[in-house]
């Protein structure tokens, strides 16, 4: 059998992968930061020396290629691993060749610093400076593009949760915070109450005026609505022609009464058109409930308070019932 070939030295080894490595690998002087050899991935990132009469880099310090804004927080950074003999890792922005000499390209590299013994026991610092420029580029438009689509699914939640026509939140809305609110008034055992408001004759209104008349008098019925309730109240848009309100804390009887004024201000309000209505005049029908009163669970309430609006419609319109009650039989 043939000898054994003999595997090459570590140093022989390491002087191949210098050579061969893709990744730019810089031999530097720990003490002052020059440059004393370099292999040919960094002589490509780098270039030719525009300072120098030979063009090479050896001898010059690496912090010459680091922009100004970065060169101390570098050089603190590489004397670091050089001082605790430890390698490092960090990022740096250099500043190299261009397609043209006036046009210098700015590259984010990330740095990896560690001290290397040599033959002779000579120690250096060996740096191995990876480009990753387009990585961050491509992460920095990920983040955009999150946000953008952050932001878009705030619009679509904002929408999904919005009545275009009066700007309110809409039913979806109101079941959310109904379901929320509920348990913590139970466990409370505090009241709360819900109100139902219907647009009497709104289809009658629309075919006589118009889709666009229609928007314009919901919008001028959702600012009365507003001057009533409290801040702490919820006012939303139920449907085309219905609203809603929650009313936190508070029972039939106070809620009856909020109803019956914003009844009030409705009918006596002066709306295009409004003469031609089948009441003479645009008014509401509205149905109040309470918990614990009328219901002990939010979907029973919503049952008892939609039962208390159609009941008020039934029985003529501009009104309001509580329950089953009627507590308002007026026209205008």
């Amino acid at each position: 059998m043939g000898a054994t070939p003999k595997l090459p030295s570590l140093q022989a080894a390491y002087a191949d992968l210098f050579e061969r490595l893709l990744d730019p690998i810089f031999l530097v002087d720990p003490v002052d930061q020059t440059i004393l050899e370099m292999n040919p991935a960094a002589e490509r990132i780098l270039g030719e020396n525009p300072t120098t009469s030979d063009k090479t880099w050896i001898s010059c310090c690496i912090a010459e290629v680091v922009i100004p804004a970065k060169k101390a927080e570098f050089i603190k950074a590489i004397r670091v691993s050089a001082r605790r003999f430890h390698s490092r890792r960090f990022e740096s922005t250099w500043a190299v060749r261009g397609e043209s000499p006036l046009d210098p390209q700015t590259l984010i590299i990330e740095v990896h610093a560690c001290p290397l013994k040599l033959a002779g026991n000579k120690t250096v610092l060996q740096i191995i400076a990876r480009d990753i420029t387009v990585r961050r580029k491509m992460e920095q438009k990920i983040r955009e593009l999150l946000y953008k689509l952050k932001e878009s699914n705030d619009r679509l939640k904002l929408l999904s949760e919005s009545d275009q026509v009066t700007g309110l939140k809409n039913y979806r809305h109101f079941l959310a915070q109904l379901a929320m609110y509920h348990p913590q008034a139970a466990q409370q055992q505090q009241e709360y109450s819900l109100v139902f408001i219907s647009v009497d004759h709104l289809k009658h209104y629309s075919d006589r005026n118009g889709l666009q008349a229609s928007d314009a008098l919901l919008s001028h019925i959702c600012t009365l609505l507003q001057e009533e309730p409290r801040p702490k109240d919820l006012l939303i848009k139920k449907s085309d022609e219905s609203f809603a309100l929650l009313c936190p804390g508070v029972g039939s009887e106070y809620a009856a009464h909020v109803a019956e004024r914003l009844r009030t201000a409705v009918a006596g309000a002066s709306f295009p058109n409004s003469e031609h209505q089948p009441n003479g005049s645009v008014t509401l029908s509205i149905g109040v409930a309470s918990f614990p009163e009328h219901a002990g669970a939010p979907d029973h309430l919503i049952e008892v308070t939609e039962r208390a609006c159609q009941s008020s419609v039934r029985r003529g319109r501009n009104r309001v019932t509580v329950g089953a009650l009627s507590v308002k039989n007026s026209t205008t």
